[in-house]
């Protein structure tokens, strides 16, 4: 009888067990899954917001790069390359891929580049930080840097160009340009 119980409790032990290791696996899946799926989004809105630019830069005409609308603030191109400037250090720490533009400011050359040469430098910020993020594993996105983690970042630095790019929208309008409609999804 003694020996009898101690099978059924092995049986029992092994099931468990074996519940135990499919509700891991199957929860290691779901994250796996659920990482994936957060790192997918952020390429379609990285994605999305790179063809907004791109429509703002196609709305503003050459000859406006150097509107602003007071003396104390940043041209329309100023402000276009210094949201580039931070897709590459932003999206530099959030991938943890070197910036290829280190310390440089390109703001400050903003007057002396055309039209052509500041949607490229934009279009290669935007580029960097995509491959970047689409050849990063997704549970990277889990690791911290500092007191933030590497999605924390992305998520900064996808606020700031956004923000940079609300205040453009502004700058159209008083130029006397319609604004593209925002791409929201």
């Amino acid at each position: 009888m003694m020996l009898k119980l101690k099978n059924n409790s092995l049986k029992s032990g092994r099931y468990i067990l074996l519940f135990l290791f499919v509700l891991i696996a199957g929860s290691v899946s779901a994250q796996t899954d659920f990482r994936e799926t957060v790192k997918e989004q952020l390429v379609k809105d990285w994605q999305r917001a790179k063809t907004y630019t791109d429509e703002i830069f196609e709305a503003m005409p050459s000859e406006k790069f150097g509107f602003k609308p007071e003396e104390k603030a940043m041209t329309f191109a100023e402000q276009m390359l210094h949201l580039a400037k931070y897709n590459y250090n932003l999206g530099a720490a959030g991938t943890g891929v070197e910036s290829p533009i280190g310390k440089d400011d390109p703001q400050k050359r903003a007057a002396a580049m055309t039209k052509a040469e500041i949607v490229k430098f934009v279009d290669d910020s935007y580029d960097f930080l995509l491959k970047n993020l689409l050849a990063m594993p997704a549970e990277k996105l889990e690791e911290k840097k500092g007191d933030m983690t590497r999605f924390l970042t992305l998520e900064k630095a996808f606020e700031h160009q956004t923000h940079h790019r609300g205040g453009i929208v502004v700058y159209l309008r008083m130029a006397g340009i319609t604004p593209p409609h925002e791409r929201l999804f």
